[in-house]
Formats: structure tokens, C-alpha cells, sequence
């Protein structure tokens, strides 16, 4: 197995381990990310500080050229991240970039973008991605959250916590 395909495959696998949050925001941290996807980081680029050190953008860094390291830290949740992620390493690979150990090819912004769209087609062959909130009806919600085409962030704790439902950055049409 190359290691592109290690990579993508442990990506799909923490899309599969996350996807109890697909409709749920929350700010991504390292410790959402597979620990086999770090250790192959370590790979990518043996020189990352050691792991009590490491940050998100180390990680990234390995991967991803700045501009989508960027991107991929807006993401609404560990289940899209890691879906973006796999998604960006099959699409690069299709469109030539080599990740190897060597830091010479990493996912450009060009792919990163390739993959959002090619999860934005899939869906809108299911959803008409260009409703708006105020024209979908309850069921239409309750169904697009579901799949994550609708995230819910909370704010506070309990009986004071407010939700806010607001539309995944990845299927936003603008």
C-alpha cells in the first residue's frame, strides 16, 4: 500500500469513527485527529517537534500547502475534517501530486477545493443545496441535518446553552 493510500485510508477511518458528530459544529483540535494519522505525519515529516509539542498547524503542515492547511482548519467538526482530508488525498493523487516522505508534494489548495466540490456534487444529488434555511421545511431540516448538510453549534452550558443551526461550510453556495 502506498503511502497516499495509508493515508487516505486512516482519514476514512476517523470520518467512520467521527460520525456521530457530521451534525454537530465543533472546533477541531489535534486531539480529534487519528493517532495513526499523526504518526504518519511523522513520516511525512520526520523533522515535526515531538508530540507533546505538536499542534494542528505541524500536523496540517505535513499534508497540506499553508493555503489549505488553512481551509482545512475551518471545517465545522472531526467527521468533515477527516472526510475532507480523505477526500484531498485521493483527489490530489488523481490530479498528480505524490505525497511521499519527502515534503516535496503536498495537497494544494487547488486540490483541497477539488475535494469540497467533489463532496458538494455527491450531495447535491441528493439535496437542492441552493434552499436557503428559511425556505426548507421542518423535515427538510431535520433530514439535511442528519447527513451534516446542516450543523447545530451550541454556545453554553444547560438551560442557558443557545443552538444555532447553521449551513456546513462545505455545501454553502455562494
Amino acid at each position: 500500500m502506498s503511502f497516499a493510500d495509508q493515508v487516505s485510508a486512516q482519514a476514512s477511518l476517523g470520518a467512520m469513527r467521527c460520525d456521530r458528530f457530521r451534525s454537530l459544529w465543533h472546533h477541531i483540535e489535534l486531539e480529534h485527529v487519528e493517532p495513526e494519522l499523526i504518526a504518519l505525519a511523522y513520516k511525512a515529516a520526520p523533522n515535526l517537534p515531538m508530540r507533546q509539542l505538536l499542534t494542528m498547524r505541524h500536523f496540517l503542515d505535513a499534508f497540506f500547502e499553508p493555503e489549505a492547511a488553512e481551509q482545512m482548519k475551518q471545517l465545522p467538526n472531526s467527521y468533515w475534517f477527516h472526510s475532507v482530508f480523505a477526500q484531498s488525498v485521493l483527489t490530489a493523487a488523481i490530479n498528480g501530486c505524490c505525497l511521499e516522505t519527502d515534503r516535496r508534494n503536498r495537497i494544494s489548495l487547488t486540490a483541497y477545493n477539488l475535494a469540497v466540490e467533489t463532496l458538494r456534487l455527491a450531495a447535491s444529488a441528493r439535496f437542492d443545496l441552493s434552499l436557503t434555511l428559511d425556505r426548507l421545511s421542518p423535515v427538510q431540516v431535520a433530514v439535511r441535518s442528519i447527513y451534516g448538510i446542516l450543523v447545530l453549534r451550541t454556545k453554553g452550558i444547560g438551560r442557558e446553552a443557545e443552538a444555532e443551526l447553521l449551513v456546513n461550510s462545505i455545501f454553502k453556495i455562494d
